[in-house]
């Protein structure tokens, strides 16, 4: 094939023509070939260039200012409360191109333990007992009726009760009708044994551990003061005649109005029964004695007895005997 810058003879410029024409098409579709493998390439890089400096452009409009950080404002106070020695477990530095030994990590361990134990709080011992003070007794926990094999019960004609219910066959009760603060020291109205004597005379006799009182409500109308003072002579001698004794003073039982004020006497009322408990209460405290509210037991709403507790508006039923040994087996002073 001629080349398309060499000159034709005449003779044959036709075919020559011709010849220079195909050879200069040929090349030129050829660099069109060449051309069209290469844009895409081209317009694929720059429109990775343009989404990147887009992107770039949005992120800085939108992401706010980084501010400085500022130093930590530490208090003094706290700072030099710990120095670094308090602050880090005394431990062996390994060199850095010395890797951690086991005995190394062992005797680290070992260390720290030794620290915490010794920071560890000194075991609390175990907690007393809180000790029961003279006054008004609370609730404890509840005793058998063993307790009383060695009780004294003193009283009037409601005590005389124990006995004739058999309530509590295993105590012992020092009580008569029509006795009171005026004449429980000096009456010989005690049956014990062949002889009839004075309270305080068979209290000596029978070596009681617990002495229970109940008295005051013959005397309710009389003068308080002066039968709380009473009340504290005869604390004294049972003392006296039971020398470490457990003494119980309780309350006088509320009366139910309504059939009182008819049966006995109108001019008696609960609120007189109660200002004279409070005044028993105080004493007890000051006699180092115990007081027992067995009243609470029954008392309704209103503060009196309700009438089926009672026959007669002041004395109990049988029924009620054992609602009052109930409260007292669960008020009563432990012993060993």
């Amino acid at each position: 094939m001629r080349s398309p810058n060499r000159a034709c003879p005449p003779t044959a410029y036709l075919d020559c023509y011709k010849e220079i024409s195909y050879v200069r098409n040929l090349e030129f579709h050829s660099k069109r070939r060449r051309k069209s493998r290469h844009t895409p390439l081209l317009v694929g890089v720059t429109c990775a260039a343009v989404f990147s400096a887009a992107v770039a452009g949005i992120w800085q409009l939108y992401t706010p200012p980084v501010e400085a950080l500022k130093p930590l404002d530490l208090d003094p106070s706290v700072v030099s409360a710990f120095s670094p020695e308090e602050a880090a477990v005394p431990v062996r530095e390994l060199p850095q191109s010395e890797p951690a030994t086991p005995a190394a990590s062992s005797e680290a361990s070992s260390a720290v333990s030794s620290q915490a134990s010794s920071e560890e709080p000194a075991p609390s011992e175990p907690a007393v007992e809180e000790a029961i003070t003279p006054g008004a007794l609370g609730e404890q926990p509840r005793v058998t009726s063993a307790y009383f094999d060695d009780a004294v019960f003193i009283g009037d004609s409601i005590t005389t009760g124990i006995k004739l219910y058999d309530v509590m066959s295993n105590t012992t009760v020092l009580a008569s009708t029509g006795i009171g603060l005026e004449n429980i020291l000096t009456k010989a109205a005690i049956k014990y044994g062949d002889e009839t004597l004075t309270a305080m005379q068979a209290l000596a006799k029978t070596g009681a551990r617990k002495v229970y009182i109940m008295l005051g409500a013959n005397s309710i109308l009389g003068d308080h003061d002066v039968m709380a003072g009473l009340y504290g002579n005869l604390i004294d001698e049972v003392r006296r005649n039971a020398p470490g004794s457990i003494i119980y003073v309780q309350s006088v039982l509320p009366i139910n109005e309504e059939i009182f004020h008819v049966k006995y006497n109108p001019n008696i009322n609960n609120s007189d029964i109660m200002d004279f408990n409070e005044k028993l209460a105080a004493l007890a405290a000051e006699k180092d004695a115990y007081y027992l509210d067995v009243g609470s037991v029954f008392r309704d709403e209103t503060g009196g007895m309700p009438a089926e507790y009672t026959p007669d508006g002041m004395h109990i039923n049988s029924a009620q005997y054992i609602m009052w040994f109930d409260y007292l087996k669960t008020h009563a002073v432990p012993v060993e």
